[in-house]
This record gives structure tokens, C-alpha cells and sequence, in this order.
């Protein structure tokens, strides 16, 4: 039983280009950008 139990979220495109967008604008931290977007920031 080596996986977790957790149902695997799936993302729209659009979350997915406006979430990078955001990370790659520098204005803030992409910690900051996972924590406000609600996503952890390795997945990010």
C-alpha cells in the first residue's frame, strides 16, 4: 500500500498557463503564487 488514498485533482489549461504566468512574472515569490492559487509550491 505504497500510494496514498487521495483523489488526484485535475487542473483546466487555462489555471494551469495563468498559475505559470503568475510564477513567471517575478512580482512575487512562487510560494506566495502556489499559497495564493491554493496548490503546493512543488506542484507549481
Amino acid at each position: 500500500m505504497g500510494k496514498k488514498d487521495k483523489e488526484r485533482r485535475v487542473y483546466p489549461k487555462e489555471f494551469k498557463a495563468e498559475a505559470v504566468a503568475l510564477a513567471g512574472k517575478h512580482e512575487k515569490p512562487v510560494c506566495q503564487v502556489a499559497k495564493d492559487l491554493g496548490i503546493s509550491e512543488k506542484l507549481l
